[in-house]
């Protein structure tokens, strides 16, 4: 009772509300009495004077209730809004004079300034800014940090000015986080007192948005970890220093300053140099590594930093004996507290001997590696286990695609049996080898000449073979031109001997004494075939000589229309015979070449031509100028002078598709009755080609079966014959 009491006559309580609660209870009763009175009527009994009482009552007890309601929300809603005035009103206003009484401005004010305190004079820093960065509130804590006052902070600096250089980059970072996704937590960066001192911090943020959901500021608390940084560092310090550095260690061990000064060196360092630690410290160890390795070393050294303090790297050194040794560093950079480097320590250890072997072992490995023969390593199990480029590209297979595959895998089916056979007399006698014919990952088939080698480890047991391959397909196709070549000439040198030795033989044995006639084309025919035998013999040498190089061309500046009529004096008989028309182009084209060979050239595509025309036809000579900068031709794309194209057209069978690729080979007809019927040995074609080749000059065949063919070659052009019409 006596705290309703207290609460009932305490002016900023319920009790400045009493006065109006009973006068609307009272009013209110008042009604409901008169409302009785009219439904009763007359004289009132006890009965309606105690409905009336309890009906008083309950009227003034539901006003109480709903004053004490409005009261409290009326409280609330003014606490909320001196929550949001403190959040949204960035910048003070002056106050607005409203009347109030003096006990409730008294505890207003009492409120304001207990949490201006706290807020002032909390352990750790607290700030707030704006969406650009602007410091609009901080507390003393925090200006006490920087050694500010609080005009020269609030509203007028940016807080980025307060971060040190080495963490503005990711303070910027985490203030777009912020702003993003509302917080940022444990954000360790280092801040600038006002006398330039740096001491890091941890801060911790969250952001106030707006009604429209923007970001307005932020709330931010800042701890000074300056201390917690320095125990830290000097832990890590000490334990570095003390634990690495043993004196009893077989490795070099050292520390050196940044400029190389050596400020400590253990025993072994000494024992490996050969000099005593007095003479060393103080001293830069730079004079003991060659020159040409210093700039590498500095390299590794300025790749340091707090966030990669670590190094390893190798160089040579110069002993005091002048002998040159390669060592292996590991160095560790020292930092301070502001990321300043202090001192080096350096663990190192002599790898002559491994690198030397490593090295050998590395130039064996390149060798192999680009070795034209294929190697490859293989398992005892027949696996490959490594491969080289070469086994590869032999194979048309990756390297890496065959590792794990069976050896023999590629083998073709037909010879396996072979090469298996190899590898159990490897087995036996430690090497052998096959030939066989494998498949390429294409589907096309090589020979291939396969030398098996046992392989052993170091304690002698067997680790599998060495498969060395090399691809004799070129041997196999020259084993058979060599053949068809010999069998070619055997059958070409029998016809003519064979008639020869024919005729000889009846005249010899005198049974065309009374036949003078028949001996005179017996003697024709043995003459004929004598002529045929020597020009085989003198075209198949031309061919070797001049595949050989052994035919020197004499160059000299000819005129074409020499060439072409001294070819046609020489073809002009064969081509009465025949009833072959040869015609030539007016020309006065001049060109660099060896005049007799041109002749022959000519006269080879003329002898094809007369051959092959029937009766009443023509052979047609026609040149042409070609110009690299005028593309009238084709074949203009293809030069990088001028040039005379040559072209010898004639009206015979032509010759089919087929033929046109193999046509230019020795030996080559179309039909191999043309020997025969035609005369001739099949290498004039090829005799033309190499001539021309001498002369750097493009050779080729165009032909339509029924229509004839025209042969052109290419003949460079003396400039000043290569006049245009304009």
């Amino acid at each position: 009772m006596s705290k309703l009491i207290e609460t009932l006559t305490r002016p900023s309580g319920f009790g400045r509300y009493v006065p109006i609660t009973l006068a609307l209870g009272f009013g209110l009763s008042g009604g409901g009495l008169f409302l009785l009175g009219g439904f009763f009527g007359g004289d009132k009994s006890v009965f309606q004077v105690i409905i009336s009482a309890i009906l008083t009552i309950v009227l003034i007890g539901l006003c109480c209730g709903c004053v004490w309601l409005i009261e409290r929300i009326l409280r609330y809603s003014r606490i909320a809004n001196r929550e949001l005035e403190s959040c949204f009103d960035i910048y003070p206003k002056p106050p607005i004079a409203t009347p109030q009484k003096k006990d409730e401005s008294d505890a207003s004010t009492y409120y304001t300034l207990t949490i201006q305190d706290l807020y002032n004079n909390a352990p750790c820093g607290y700030h707030s800014i704006d969406a650009n960065g602007r410091v609009v509130l901080m507390n003393d804590t925090e200006l006490r940090m920087l050694g500010y006052d609080r005009d020269k902070v609030v509203g007028v600096k940016l807080f980025f000015e307060f971060v040190a250089p080495e963490s503005v980059g990711l303070w910027m970072d985490q203030f777009e986080v912020l702003k993003i996704q509302g917080w940022v937590n444990n954000l360790e960066i280092n801040l600038i007192h006002r006398d330039g001192r740096r001491f890091p911090v941890l801060v911790n943020s969250t952001a106030v948005w707006d009604q429209e959901g923007n970001y307005k500021m932020s709330r931010s608390t800042v701890v000074d970890v300056s201390q917690h940084k320095r125990t830290e560092h000097a832990l890590r310090q000490s334990e570095a220093q003390y634990r690495g550095i043993v004196e009893d260690q077989t490795e070099l061990i050292c520390r050196f300053l940044p400029d190389g000064q050596l400020t400590f060196v253990n025993h072994a360092y000494c024992r490996y140099f050969g000099v005593k630690a007095e003479d060393l410290i103080g001293q830069t160890f730079t004079p003991s590594i060659p020159e040409e390795d210093r700039a590498y070393v500095q390299d590794q050294f300025s790749q340091l930093c707090p966030e990669q303090p670590m190094v390893q790297y190798e160089h040579r050194v110069i002993l005091p004996n002048g002998e040159v040794r390669w060592q292996a560093w590991t160095d560790r950079a020292m930092f301070d507290e502001y990321g300043v480097l202090v001192e080096y320590q350096g663990v190192g250890r002599d790898i002559s001997e491994q690198y030397l072997h490593a090295a050998a072992v590395n130039k064996l490995s390149k060798a192999l590696e680009m070795a034209v023969v294929g190697i490859a390593e293989v398992s005892p199990d027949g696996h490959y286990v490594q491969v080289n480029a070469a086994y590869g590209e032999m194979c048309g297979y990756d390297p890496s695609d065959l590792i794990g595959e069976e050896w023999w895998s590629l083998i073709s089916r037909k010879d396996r049996a072979a090469a298996l056979s190899a590898y159990q007399v490897m087995m036996d006698d430690d090497r052998a080898e096959v030939e066989v014919r494998s498949v390429r990952k294409q589907g096309n088939r090589f020979h291939q000449k396969i030398v098996l080698v046992k392989a052993y480890d170091q304690q002698n047991q067997f680790v599998g073979h060495y498969c060395f391959t090399q691809d004799i397909s070129a041997r196999h196709e020259l084993d058979r031109l060599k053949d068809e070549f010999v069998s070619i000439v055997s059958h070409e040198l029998r016809t003519p001997l064979t008639s020869i030795a024919g005729a000889l033989d009846l005249l010899a044995s005198g049974v065309l004494q009374a036949q003078p006639a028949q001996s005179q084309r017996m003697i024709l025919i043995a003459a004929q075939n004598t002529e045929r035998l020597v020009r085989m013999i003198n075209d198949i040498l031309d061919v070797e000589r001049i595949k050989a190089g052994k035919v020197s061309m004499n160059y000299e500046h000819c005129a074409l229309s020499d060439i072409f009529e001294q070819s046609i004096d020489v073809m002009q008989t064969m081509a009465d015979q025949n009833e072959v028309t040869l015609n030539r182009d007016a020309t006065d084209s001049i060109v660099s070449v060896d005049r007799d060979r041109i002749i022959q050239v000519m006269t080879n595509l003329l002898s094809n031509g007369i051959k092959f025309s029937g009766p009443q036809t023509q052979i047609n000579i026609h040149t042409e100028h070609l110009d690299p900068h005028f593309l009238t031709h084709p074949a203009s794309m293809s030069l990088d002078h001028p040039a005379i194209l040559v072209s010898v057209q004639d009206q015979g069978r032509g010759i089919p598709e087929a033929s046109l690729a193999t046509i230019f080979e020795p030996f080559q007809q179309v039909d191999a009755s043309d020997s025969r019927q035609k005369g001739g040995t099949g290498l004039g074609l090829a005799i033309c080609r190499s001539i021309l080749q001498q002369h750097n000059a493009p050779f080729w065949v165009e032909s339509q079966i029924g229509q004839g063919s025209t042969f052109y070659f290419m003949l460079p052009a003396v400039l000043n014959s290569c006049t245009r019409e304009v």
